[in-house]
């Protein structure tokens, strides 16, 4: 069931964008790790949480992954989005610059699809290259969506 207003879900692709990336951006990145929370996103959301809810976010524990992931193929993504917290290494305004940039790039219009959904819709995606989010919509307004996960071949960013 789609929201009477909101709702649709942006996704953009982190293959073709790595792939614009300047040679200089591609070579600063090489080797750069993250560190992935759920505590990030829930920042963006909730910035100013208690200290329960922080430690509750923080339970769900973390994960260091490449910035930059190579798919068997040898085609590269960008392994970034809302729950990355901060790049190893760097001072925290360096890196949160980093993050947002690279977050700004990713999500340009020619990278980008908004799906606008009707009731009925099924929408594949591979996440290993592809970031996605959904608009602002009323928590009351009935919007459902069932997510159905198929487990690949390779291992992601390991």
């Amino acid at each position: 069931m789609r929201a009477p207003e909101g709702g649709d879900t942006d996704f953009c692709n982190t293959y073709a964008a790595y792939d614009a990336l300047s040679d200089a951006d591609k070579e600063m990145l090489a080797g750069k790790r993250a560190i992935h929370t759920l505590a990030a996103s829930q920042l963006d959301v909730e910035p100013e949480p208690n200290v329960a809810k922080l430690r509750e976010w923080l339970s769900y524990g973390k994960n260091e992954l490449p910035l930059v992931w190579t798919h068997r193929s040898g085609r590269k993504s960008l392994v970034i989005g809302a729950t990355a917290h901060f790049v190893v290494g760097m001072g925290t305004l360096e890196s949160k610059e980093l993050l947002v940039r690279l977050r700004d790039h990713a999500t340009q219009p020619e990278f980008s699809y908004r799906h606008v959904w009707s009731d009925g819709d099924a929408v594949m995606w591979d996440n290993t290259g592809t970031m996605h989010r959904a608009t602002a919509y009323a928590l009351d307004s009935g919007r459902m969506l069932h997510r159905t996960k198929l487990e690949g071949e390779e291992p992601f960013a390991a």
